[in-house]
């Protein structure tokens, strides 16, 4: 005969409206509520935690009640742990939940209607197909199911008549689970082998699961409940350590036990050094001290505890190695799924007329999250799947077509290259002193294009082949050697402060076309004032016009367009080179060649010990162009020189190598030591005690009015470079010793300076 569950009766009402408020089944939800919730769909009201401590908690209190016992009872089954106090929720929370707690949770989005009164026919099923359906479920699917209403729990939480639901359940897994531990009822078991939540806080993911404790907390939880035996002896007075053995001791924390240790994991090595429950051991330690006075009782409580213990630990042993093999096993069979998986959907391809050479080859995302998943494939998932993975084989095979275009274009113009250096060589244009296209820059010309590239580059690019477009190659290298001159044209017309600090590899700019009207004088890089600067790995070397360039390492191998995206002019260069144009007495409009046959022949005059001797016209202007980059960037203001008073502390900064001031250069023949701007010192050879570059980092001296205008350092290599420094950049004409200072100097005092604020902030003199 078929048992309905409709006819509720008033007797299970009633005890269900007397059970405890636990906060996990029905005593936070009225049974009117509850009902609207089941037809509705959705479960009833409740709190996620502490669901492993109180699962078997109103269990018992029913129970108790029906017998007429007022008193909790401990049976076999019961919860162990609702005899304790509540663990305590860890005030520590972690970067993530913090963040997390701090976004306004505003309203639930609206949920979808689709499940809407699904469980509202459960009300009214015969039990005897409501069990047939459970026996295909898993355990964690009845724990969940009995927190749906009271009605569910009464069903599947009673020790009696659900026995056989939770063996049917446990049938399902796919490793043989061990029988429920004696301390635990089958709900509990369930919740401490499957579920996540921390029983302190909450939290969903709680990573700390005690098989020996019988507790899941996560790990900030965890560290304020379970604690090392010292800490727990200072709570207590004249306790003995044999107490320790009368509950278990943790296996996560401080249990003396790896799985290559053969250290016994039983209550027998208990001791203060391991780690126990807090609320199990203050709970044991008050009952232990209550009994004392009591001889034969406190036998029979050392006794239990003490055979409770060793069961717990023992078993806690077997639940561990039963996770770890399961993990083991869930991991194998979803495996062996998704191999099933991927073989049938690549089966069903083929049967389409799709090719595994069509397959993607390399890691693709989303064609491995619809083929690598261990659920079986079925004729629902197959038809929403297809058309996915069809676009993705379509996808992938439009990808393949362009590699292989890209390849064979690759060998093309390998092939290019070969013919076009014996053409160089025909033409006697090999190693021309003028712009020469790169044979990459070749392929780019309009007609070679064409018959490289022709019918998907398939065909061999041969010498027949070239001799097709060989007449019209001397004009299209002339105006390809127009467009790059007009080019570095523009390049030299950037300033090099607008460069960026540092350039690719890769980087590349297209070659510039001239308007029709516009006139391309060749002649121009070869003047004295086409001077570029290569930015190639922040290389910054000068180079002199078009000669300068082909002449530079970074460029070999190169085409014109990257050549060009590395090139810039410098307008600092223009007054230098006009000044030395003025000295050399020189017309502006003459050629860097001209200059050139200075080289080593001119010498700066500003009588710097390392600049005394003849330079080539490059590193003349290379020099000038330094001094002057440094001088700009120590009077740039900055917080800590504008609020030093500069004027009071006679700090100064002067820019010898001004190249709109008097003549900074001569000829070597015409100079002498008198005619330096710091004539070099007479005398015997000074002390360069603290000056050499030998000399270690914080015993080296540095100029002591500079680290006032600037947090950089200008050391000094000889006693002979710091009176030039001093005269030349501070006119300063009695030296003192104190001048330049050591490196654990010079931070003290500028402290001094600091001290003295100025009334308004000043700036160094020009």
């Amino acid at each position: 005969m078929h048992k309905s569950m409709s006819p509720a009766g008033s007797e299970s009402e009633s005890s269900a409206h007397n059970e405890s408020n636990d906060g996990d089944y029905a005593g936070s939800a009225s049974e009117e509520e509850e009902q609207t919730e089941l037809a509705a769909g959705r479960p009833s009201r409740r709190k996620n935690r502490k669901i492993l401590e109180t699962d078997d908690e109103d269990n018992d209190e029913n129970e108790a009640k029906s017998t007429g016992e007022e008193e909790k009872q401990t049976v076999p089954g019961s919860s162990r742990l609702s005899q304790y106090k509540k663990p305590k929720i860890s005030e520590k929370k972690s970067r993530r939940y913090m963040v997390a707690s701090k976004k306004d949770k505003g309203k639930a989005p609206a949920k979808g209607m689709r499940n809407f009164g699904k469980l509202a026919h459960l009300r009214d099923m015969s039990l005897d197909i409501l069990f047939e359906i459970t026996s295909h479920l898993q355990p964690l699917d009845i724990l969940q199911l009995s927190r749906v209403s009271k009605q569910f729990r009464s069903l599947f939480a009673s020790k009696k008549g659900s026995r056989h639901i939770w063996v049917a359940a446990k049938r399902n897994l796919a490793t043989e689970m061990p029988e429920c531990p004696p301390d635990l009822s089958e709900p509990q078991y369930i919740s401490l082998m499957f579920e996540h939540n921390c029983q302190a806080c909450g939290k969903n993911r709680a990573p700390k699961t005690d098989y020996a404790l019988r507790v899941r907390f996560c790990g900030h939880c965890f560290d304020e409940n379970v604690l090392k035996g010292t800490k727990v002896l200072r709570s207590f007075v004249k306790v003995p350590e044999s107490i320790f053995q009368l509950v278990p001791r943790s296996r996560l924390k401080l249990s003396n036990v790896d799985r290559f240790s053969d250290y016994a994991f039983d209550n027998t090595k208990n001791g203060r050094n391991n780690a126990y429950y807090f609320p199990e051991i203050e709970a044991v330690i008050t009952q232990y001290k209550e009994l004392e006075s009591d001889v034969t009782a406190l036998g029979v409580f050392v006794k239990e505890h003490q055979d409770t213990a060793c069961q717990m630990m023992k078993d806690a042993t077997v639940l561990a190695n039963w996770v770890d093999n399961n993990k083991a096993n869930k991991m194998q069979k979803d495996s062996d799924n998704m191999k099933s998986r991927r073989s049938s959907i690549e089966t069903k391809l083929v049967e389409l007329g799709w090719a595994p050479a069509d397959f993607p080859r390399r890691y693709n995302y989303e064609w491995s999250k619809l083929l690598d998943q261990p659920r079986e494939l079925t004729p629902r998932i197959w038809k929403l799947i297809q058309p996915k993975l069809e676009a993705l084989i379509k996808a992938e095979q439009e990808n393949k077509a362009k590699e292989e275009l890209r390849a064979r274009s690759e060998l093309r113009k390998t092939e290019l290259k070969s013919i076009w250096a014996d053409y160089l060589k025909t033409t006697d244009q090999l190693g021309s002193r003028t712009v020469m296209p790169n044979y990459l820059d070749v392929c780019e010309f309009p007609s070679v294009k064409q018959l490289l590239f022709e019918n998907d580059a398939s065909e061999p690019f041969t010498r027949s082949r070239w001799d097709t477009v060989v007449n019209c190659l001397p004009d299209e290298i002339e105006k390809f050697r127009t467009n790059v001159i007009y080019t570095l044209t523009k390049c030299l017309d950037a300033d090099a402060a607008s460069a960026p600090l540092y350039h690719r590899w890769e980087e590349h700019i297209a070659i510039k076309i001239p308007d029709s009207d516009e006139v391309v004088d060749h002649r121009v890089l070869e003047k004295a004032f086409s001077l570029f600067r290569c930015f190639q790995y922040s290389c910054k070397d000068m180079l002199p016009g078009l000669e300068g360039i082909m002449d530079h390492s970074h460029f070999e191998e190169l085409r014109w367009n990257e050549i060009c995206g590395k090139l810039y002019g410098d307008l600092n260069t223009v007054p230098v080179v006009k000044m030395i144009l003025k000295v050399l007495q020189l017309p502006e409009d003459s050629t860097f060649e001209a200059l050139r046959a200075f080289d080593e022949n001119v010498i700066c005059l500003c009588g710097h010990p390392d600049h005394r001797q003849p330079k080539t016209i490059v590193a003349l202007i290379s020099h000038i162009l330094s001094e002057n980059r440094t001088y700009k960037e120590y009077i740039k203001p900055n917080y800590i020189s504008s609020s030093i008073d500069l004027d009071k502390h006679g700090i100064a900064l002067y820019n010898d190598h001004d190249p709109n001031g008097d003549p900074l250069v001569a000829l070597a023949s015409d100079v002498d030591s008198s005619n330096f701007k710091v004539p070099p010192e007479n005398g015997s050879e000074e002390d360069n005690d603290g000056y050499s570059s030998e000399t270690p980092y914080l015993g080296r001296k540095s100029c002591k009015y500079c680290y006032a205008l600037h947090p950089g350092r200008t050391y000094f290599n000889s006693k002979d470079e710091m009176n030039y420094h001093m005269k030349a950049k501070h006119r300063r004409e009695q030296i003192e010793d104190d001048e330049a200072l050591r490196e654990s100097e010079l931070v003290g005092w500028k402290l001094t300076l600091l001290r003295d604020q100025p009334p308004t902030p000043s700036t160094p003199k020009i």
